[in-house]
C-alpha cells in the first residue's frame, strides 16, 4: 500500500502576491469612495448651507458642488502601495480646481475682492442692473464637507467592502 502526500503550503506564494492583492482592494475602496463623492455632489447634503441668491443667479444652480462641472471631472482617486500597506488618497489632484475644492470643504474667512486689471470692479446682477465698487467685501464661503462627509457616512460601508474583498482575494489561496 502507498501513501500520497501533497504538499499544499500556499503560503509563499501568498506571500508573494501580498502587495498586489493590497493593490486590488484599495482600488475597489478607491473607486466606490469615488462614485459615492460624486453621488453626494449631486444629491446635495441637505444640510450644507444653502448658497446665497448671488451665487446661485450667478451659477444657474442651487448645487454648491456643481458648476461648469469641472470639479466633477477633476474627482479621482489613486492607490500607492509600500511592502503590504497600501494607502488610497481620493480628490483633486495637480490641478487648479482643487483650491475651490478646498474652499467648499472647510470654508473661508471673510476676504476682500480687488480688482486685477481694472481700477473698479463691475457686474451685473440678474435684474440686469450694472453694479461697480472699487472693492467688494465677501463675507466668506461656509464649509460644506463633502470628502470628510463621505468617508464619515462610509466608514462601516468601507469596512465591510474591505473584508469582502480581502476574503475573495485570501480564499484563492486556501485548500482543503
Amino acid at each position: 500500500m502507498s501513501i500520497n502526500v501533497e504538499d499544499k503550503n500556499n503560503i509563499p506564494k501568498l506571500t508573494a502576491e501580498m502587495q498586489d492583492i493590497m493593490f486590488r482592494v484599495s482600488k475597489k475602496v478607491g473607486e466606490y469612495l469615488e462614485g459615492k463623492i460624486l453621488d453626494m455632489m449631486h444629491e446635495q447634503y441637505p444640510e450644507w448651507p444653502s448658497l446665497s441668491a448671488s451665487t446661485m443667479a450667478q451659477k444657474g444652480s442651487k448645487k454648491a458642488w456643481i458648476d461648469t462641472g469641472e470639479l466633477w471631472e477633476q474627482i479621482t482617486y489613486r492607490v500607492t502601495t509600500g511592502n503590504i500597506d497600501s494607502k488610497i488618497e481620493i480628490g483633486i489632484f495637480d490641478h487648479d480646481k482643487g483650491l475651490i475644492a478646498r474652499w467648499l470643504e472647510f470654508g473661508t474667512d471673510p476676504y476682500v475682492i480687488l480688482p486685477k486689471n481694472k481700477k473698479v470692479l463691475s457686474w451685473k446682477d440678474k435684474g440686469g442692473k450694472r453694479h461697480i465698487a472699487k472693492q467688494v467685501n465677501h463675507p466668506g464661503i461656509p464649509e460644506r464637507p463633502l470628502f470628510r462627509l463621505v468617508f464619515d457616512l462610509e466608514k462601516e460601508n468601507v469596512e465591510q467592502l474591505i473584508n469582502r474583498e480581502l476574503d475573495k482575494e485570501l480564499s484563492k489561496f486556501m485548500t482543503f
